[in-house]
């Protein structure tokens, strides 16, 4: 597959998240935005009035096969003072979130 192309699965994945954070959680646009592609840090960036309704840091992976422990791995150093997240798709499939077990149980919890 061609840098660009991976780029671009990359892309909409995160616009996916974004639209759906938008929709879900009636956060304004200005709010919260993509990471451009090779950026480093989060892969969706939140405004605090954002923050406050998802308080998690993002990580999108848009690939076909994926070492998700790894991938948690690096949404862990990117997530700062938020819970990481992995939001993981591959072709032909519904995206899947990866998180702390402790953490969801917790989030349960509430």
């Amino acid at each position: 597959m061609k840098p660009s192309s991976a780029k671009a699965r990359g892309r909409a994945l995160q616009d996916w998240i974004r639209n759906k954070l938008i929709e879900e959680f009636n956060i304004h646009e200005d709010d919260i935005k993509t990471a451009v592609m090779g950026e480093s840090g989060e892969d969706i960036k939140m405004a605090r009035a954002a923050r406050e309704k998802f308080p998690f840091s993002i990580e999108a992976k848009n690939v076909e096969k994926l070492n998700v422990w790894q991938a948690y791995e690096q949404a862990k150093e990117n997530s700062g003072d938020y819970e990481p997240l992995v939001v993981m798709k591959k072709n032909r499939k519904k995206p899947l979130v990866v998180m702390d077990a402790e953490s969801f149980i917790k989030l349960m919890n509430q």
